[in-house]
């Protein structure tokens, strides 16, 4: 019984840091990220802007930066997917592109080697700071 919930508060505590609940923000995508987190549906039509941070390994507050923005109606994807770049497959500083997309439009992200950094889509006019002061490290 207490390992049912224990797992319940678990996953309610992580689905509020993904959505950005209490945050005063809504993440809809992040990577990276297991599968099911790299892409979403737009909830309402507007403006995305793709997120990078960086510092989320230190202890020290992340860097967070406005890197794209894109204009998504309701119901379209956006998110990341991973890229296998062929010439660089067994490079350990460059096997893997992570791709950006969102409303139709897609940007290469580049080699994705640094660990302690993250991205994430949110609707352009919300503040996803405290999405990643937040998050777990």
């Amino acid at each position: 019984m207490k390992s049912c919930s224990a797992s319940a508060i678990a996953l309610l505590s992580l689905t509020a840091i993904l959505s950005g609940c209490g945050f005063g923000g809504t993440v809809q995508a992040v990577a990276p990220a297991h599968e099911e987190h790299l892409t979403a549906t737009a909830p309402e039509s507007g403006s995305y802007s793709l997120y990078r941070a960086t510092g989320l390994d230190q202890n020290v507050d992340p860097v967070v930066e406005k890197i794209w923005a894109v204009s998504v109606s309701r119901g379209q994807r956006l998110g990341f997917r991973w890229v296998v770049d062929k010439a660089h497959e067994w490079d350990p500083q460059g096997g893997f592109h992570l791709i950006a997309f969102a409303g139709g439009e897609s940007r290469d992200l580049g080699s994705f080697v640094d660990r302690d950094m993250k991205y994430a889509w949110a609707n352009a006019s919300d503040d996803v700071l405290g999405y990643f002061h937040g998050r777990p490290r």
